[in-house]
């Protein structure tokens, strides 16, 4: 007997746009004029570097103006480039990190780093002109992934010298064999070397399925949403001197001009409250998350963490199925001797109880005061613009009810976040099960599927927690008090599901051979007879990172080396 979750939710590896806000208006940060999910400039920033462009030119010092040919630049060899390319950013050349005649051996990425960080204090404010500009960040980073996939391609014909001296004929012909399975995966092993590609979340992918089958299933899936609208330790941290008095449009600003500051500060908020949150008072065992990014640009966070004091999750849930298979049998059947019934279903009652009273230790869905009854007052002040050690402990309950009503509720679904239709039903329905029945009782319910792999009895196991509120997420008081922002936090009851959720947020891009085979046979197909293998074999390559928009955010976080994930193991492969 095996037992399922429902994976409809996941079944799409769709952009996460994030969960609807109670206050679209204060809330929204990136919309239709300031489109951060691609490489696509602000709109608002352009007449500032036109106004830039003015002043430069009118001033005493003539400025060189870049020439125009018809054979494009190599980006790596043309000296200032940048300076061509960003007169405005540049205006005497100083500080161009294509200048080749830097005496110290300083890497591009290095230089472009301390671009990014570089600010001047304008009337009170930090001012990062190279993050806050609108193309400067895209450009550099494009530069660098393609400079990697460069430097992998020509370590990939160094250590494999039989694919070194394969000739466009040979390339061509395993094309068309579909004989280059061996190759891809030589390929696809040094590409996953380059973080943020296909093959790099495969890799990872495939690193936490190690773990899970190696130490064994995780307690729960958390998830941390970023209130980068409303923090004030990260506003703070955009002027000299603590400026409380910040409109919606001044918030907004900041988090538009700022993007790299903006996505450091989550990745050590994450940090900080992992280890004093997770561990040291959860104590924790181990854990597991990455960062991802909205549709809309903003950064969050899917991990899993296992707990020592777990009581056996699945375990405990294993058993209650056997009791209640038992009790579904002496129910439908005249049973001479149901002594061996009777004992399996009181193990199964007992191991029920056993599982439901730990959730209902870890987590909640009950709102002391839900909107719906009106009893609940909308504070001035939005709750996660309050710092937590500035609470008094007579306001923490109220505290806590003003976070779950403003950030914890599910108040509206929508067919750009989770409204979708089955393959086999004609409506649409909230993919995350909106809203919910009230629930008098934590219990585990068992529903018998089908399986198209096997004729064996499937069953699947949820949890349904106490509920008062149809609309409120999954939380914990601790865990929301202390991130102020929107979070999740699931318990793992199956271990074959959780393998299957987790490797879905782990490795959303495609999986890595379509994407290269497809590349490989599309340019040697296309490639002349007299082409150079290598440049083909190299086009390959490039190909795969030319497959998805990046936020500005995401943009950044490459740009400052910060990692895209963290894990209590260190996974080595073995061939």
């Amino acid at each position: 007997l095996t037992f399922e979750t429902d994976d409809s939710s996941n079944s799409d590896n769709e952009p996460d746009l994030g969960p609807p806000t109670d206050n679209p208006s204060e809330d929204t940060v990136y919309n239709e004029s300031t489109d951060m999910s691609s490489f696509l400039p602000v709109g608002q920033q352009q007449e500032q570097e036109m106004q830039a462009l003015r002043q430069q030119l009118s001033g005493d010092e003539p400025m060189s103006w870049p020439t125009v040919d018809d054979q494009p630049l190599n980006e790596y060899q043309t000296p200032f480039l940048a300076t061509m390319a960003f007169p405005t950013l540049f205006p005497d050349g100083k500080g161009d990190p294509t200048n080749q005649a830097l005496t110290r051996d300083v890497s591009l990425l290095d230089r472009i780093r301390h671009l990014v960080k570089f600010a001047e204090n304008v009337n009170g404010k930090w001012v990062y002109r190279f993050a806050s500009h609108p193309r400067f960040s895209y450009w550099a980073f494009n530069m660098i992934q393609r400079k990697r996939t460069l430097d992998q391609t020509g370590i990939i014909l160094k250590q494999n010298p039989s694919e070194a001296h394969l000739t466009i004929d040979e390339l061509r012909e395993m094309a068309e064999n579909n004989d280059s399975a061996l190759f891809m995966t030589k390929v696809s092993r040094y590409v996953a070397n380059i973080a943020g590609t296909d093959a790099y979340w495969h890799k990872v992918k495939e690193d936490l399925k190690a773990i899970v089958t190696n130490v064994g299933t995780p307690t729960f899936f958390f998830t941390f949403s970023s209130a980068d609208m409303h923090w004030p330790e990260l506003h703070s941290l955009f002027y000299d001197s603590n400026n409380s008095e910040l409109s919606s449009q001044d918030r907004r600003q900041n988090v538009i001009d700022n993007p790299h500051i903006v996505d450091w500060f989550f990745t050590q908020r994450l940090e900080s409250f992992v280890k004093y949150w997770l561990y040291d008072t959860l104590d924790a065992k181990w854990h597991w998350y990455r960062f991802e990014y909205q549709g809309r640009g903003s950064i969050h966070c899917h991990g899993t963490a296992k707990l020592n004091n777990d009581p056996g999750l699945c375990d405990l849930t294993k058993v209650a199925l056997k009791g209640y298979l038992a009790q579904k049998f002496k129910d439908e059947n005249i049973v001479d001797n149901s002594s061996q019934l009777d004992q399996d279903i009181e193990v199964g009652n007992k191991a029920a109880q056993t599982a439901c009273k730990y959730v209902d230790w870890l987590l909640s869905t009950i709102n002391p005061s839900p909107p719906d009854e009106h009893m609940w007052i909308r504070p001035d002040v939005h709750p996660c613009q309050r710092q937590y050690k500035e609470i008094p402990e007579w306001d923490m309950d109220s505290d806590y009810v003003d976070l779950l009503n403003m950030v914890q509720r599910h108040t509206r679904c929508s067919t750009n976040y989770c409204l979708r239709k089955k393959s086999n039903e004609n409506e649409v329905k909230c993919r995350f099960h909106f809203p919910f029945d009230h629930c008098t009782d934590t219990k585990i319910e068992f529903e018998k599927v089908h399986s198209k792999n096997s004729n064996d009895s499937q069953y699947r196991a949820k949890i349904l927690t106490k509920r008062n509120d149809s609309r409120l997420n999954n939380n914990q008081q601790l865990q929301l008090q202390g991130w102020r922002a929107n979070c999740d936090i699931q318990v793992v009851i199956d271990h074959y599901a959780c393998v299957e959720y987790l490797t879905k947020y782990a490795a959303k891009g495609e999986s890595r051979s379509p994407l290269i085979k497809q590349a490989f046979n599309s340019i040697v197909q296309n490639a002349n007879n007299t082409s150079n293998p290598h440049k083909a074999i190299k086009k390959v390559v490039m190909k795969t990172l030319g497959e998805r928009d990046y936020a500005a955010q995401e943009t950044m976080h490459h740009l400052l080396s910060l990692k895209l994930h963290s894990s209590t193991f260190n996974v080595i492969p073995v061939s």
